[in-house]
């Protein structure tokens, strides 16, 4: 092979390469054009799906979750949720001993926010 051919082989190759790669799932992704508006289906539905029965499984699973809260509104912590952060843990009470505790240099220094940079600008 000359010099000529294998450049041109390698041009060939950087240009596959540089070329993104075609979808292999576009037959899933792609349905027929849709117009929104119309009420048209966009798959007819078969006879045998407009025939069809029910199992018993099925119809247990569409009945929606019964709300124990209407039922029992004392039993339902709405405080400790709401004021917890979004977690649905009990607020602990602090111990007293705790409320006296006193916090090292470290600890203070680490509670305390960074400082922005002298030389920072923001864009």
């Amino acid at each position: 092979m000359t010099r000529k051919e294998l450049l041109s082989k390698r041009r060939e190759r950087i240009v596959q390469l540089s070329t993104p790669k075609v979808s292999k799932a576009v037959w899933a992704t792609l349905g027929p054009p849709v117009v929104w508006g119309n009420q048209e289906l966009m798959r007819p539905i078969s006879k045998a799906a407009l025939k069809c029965q029910t199992s018993n499984h099925l119809l247990s699973l569409s009945v929606p979750k019964k709300n124990f809260q209407r039922d029992h509104p004392e039993k339902c912590c709405r405080d400790y949720f709401t004021y917890s952060c979004g977690r649905s843990s009990v607020i602990w009470q602090v111990q007293s001993s705790a409320m006296k505790a006193n916090a090292s240099k470290r600890i203070e220094e680490l509670s305390r926010p960074k400082s922005v940079p002298s030389g920072y600008e923001e864009n």
